[in-house]
């Protein structure tokens, strides 16, 4: 493959059709997962925002929710409530069924924050044509493309060999935000930034051109 610069990959990214696939082979996380990924190109957070109000709204309205259960492991008070910022407590294991009821009592709190977000600050310069297709965050210096999910395929050999000389943090999480978590993943049209350089994927597909990141030379 022939060295690919910035003004070449954004020409394709300009040249793709909007809401095209994308397919990002070997991609390290900062965390060390490494996944493959197929998204669309050119969808914005207001654009998943807004199916996944549309989808979670239908389901509040038609109460189309069942008792849900979830276990894992948190800092427990001596008054028996649950907080995970509590490191001083001693780390419980749990196992915490919510009624219909509840579980709707939460779904309507995560929708009323889906149509009421709190504003952060523009950090991205758009480099492209197409909407969020390749940006500069001018926080973190980094390059990187904006895609709608459609698939995700974990790697589990090559991310255990990448986390071996990593710190292991503890994983805690409150029943209630563990609820909050799972009803999102049933609703939220998931959307992510992934950084373009050299070292973080293995090979990146538009439009039926193939990049590979050992030779980007931005």
């Amino acid at each position: 493959m022939s060295k690919t610069n910035l003004k070449t990959l954004i020409n394709t990214i300009n040249e793709a059709p909007t809401g095209g696939f994308i397919g990002i082979k070997g991609y390290t996380s900062t965390k060390g997962d490494v996944t493959s990924i197929v998204g669309q190109l050119g969808c914005s957070y207001d654009t998943a925002k807004q199916a996944s109000i549309s989808a979670l709204t239908e389901a509040v309205n038609a109460k189309a929710f069942s008792p849900m259960t979830v276990e894992g492991q948190c800092y427990q008070k001596p008054d028996g409530t649950w907080n995970a910022r509590a490191r001083s407590n001693p780390l419980k294991k749990f196992k915490v069924d919510f009624t219909v009821d509840e579980v709707l009592v939460i779904a309507k709190e995560i929708l009323d924050g889906w149509k009421n977000p709190v504003k952060k600050a523009n950090n991205k310069v758009q480099l492209s044509d197409k909407e969020s297709g390749l940006m500069l965050n001018t926080e973190t210096k980094t390059i990187n493309m904006m895609l709608m999910i459609h698939s995700e395929s974990y790697d589990q050999e090559a991310s255990d060999l990448l986390k071996e000389d990593m710190e292991v943090k503890v994983k805690a999480s409150a029943p209630e935000s563990m609820l909050k978590d799972d009803i999102r993943k049933m609703f939220e049209k998931k959307i992510k930034a992934y950084t373009i350089a050299e070292g973080k994927f293995t090979t990146l597909s538009i439009n039926g051109e193939r990049f590979a990141s050992d030779q980007i030379t931005f």
